[in-house]
């Protein structure tokens, strides 16, 4: 929800289960679709990546075994969207392969890293944990991280999914993240603005104080459209632009943009149809 990227540079972050979309374990059978029939392939080349890294917390002959029988993740999340695919799936490896369940957040997020590090190069774990755990996850400044009650629906705003009609991959967007890291300017913004407004704006959210969220929100999302054009695709930007001018809704990226979800906010739901066409709205 609140800290991409500037998660990286060690930056406060809040991500929060969706419960429209889950997931669970099935067998091939006749009738299974061709979509199906890929995740068993993708399955098969995530078992490899776990052979190959001596991934000695999962039962590898198990789920290898399970896997010749056809197994496969019924999933209703989108692939490439920034909705915690890859991350779901994770967890469910965790739930019903792992040898021993840690019950420490910080070695859980950990260990999940190592494992969905085979679908983007990196990653913090914060999805996969999110989705085992079915709880919103706090990351603070030193890393440590809070595991928060269920949210609840904030007075006086709505916040919504935007979906952008097209998928991408998080790996090619992190990496030229972090080559952005290299230019002084670029970490200064990071450092001295977006961060600190990540961080306001996760307090504003769980104090449920929706004039500052929107606020700060604004801020966040101005921020973005200057400096992640990149991860905005160019037929949103003039969308973007028009509610940070209008002040009627204001967007931000949800995980790495590039396409996808992307995350709004607005204080008036039953007119945002109207205000951004060509897009499906999904209030959360």
């Amino acid at each position: 929800m609140f800290g991409e990227y500037t998660v990286v540079r060690g930056s406060q972050a809040l991500a929060i289960p969706y419960q429209a979309l889950s997931g669970q374990w099935r067998f091939l059978d006749k009738n299974s679709i061709h979509t199906a029939k890929n995740s068993n392939r993708s399955l098969q080349k995530l078992l490899n990546y776990f052979k190959e890294k001596d991934f000695y917390h999962i039962e590898i002959y198990k789920l290898e075994r399970d896997i010749s029988n056809g197994l496969y993740f019924d999933s209703n999340i989108p692939l490439g969207y920034g909705l915690g695919s890859s991350g779901a799936l994770v967890a469910a490896i965790y739930n019903e392969y792992a040898k021993e369940k840690s019950k420490n957040p910080e070695e859980l997020k950990k260990e999940m890293a190592a494992m969905e590090s085979f679908f983007h190069g990196s990653s913090s774990g914060l999805d996969p944990l999110v989705s085992y755990l079915n709880a919103p996850v706090l990351v603070r400044n030193d890393r440590t991280l809070d595991v928060l009650t269920p949210y609840s629906k904030k007075e006086n705003i709505q916040l919504f999914l935007l979906d952008t009609n097209h998928s991408r991959q998080t790996e090619p967007l992190v990496k030229y993240f972090l080559n952005q890291c290299k230019d002084s300017e670029f970490i200064r913004m990071l450092e001295e603005e977006l961060s600190p407004l990540n961080t306001l704006a996760i307090q504003q959210y769980l104090n449920n104080d929706a004039e500052g969220l929107l606020e700060s929100f604004q801020k966040i999302s101005a921020l973005q459209l200057t400096h992640f054009k990149k991860m905005i695709p160019d037929y949103l930007f003039n969308i973007w632009k028009k509610g940070i001018e209008e002040k009627e809704f204001y967007l931000k990226l949800c995980g790495a943009g590039g396409g996808g979800m992307m995350l709004g906010i607005t204080k008036n739901p039953n007119e945002i149809q109207e205000k951004i066409k060509g897009f499906n709205i999904q209030f959360i």
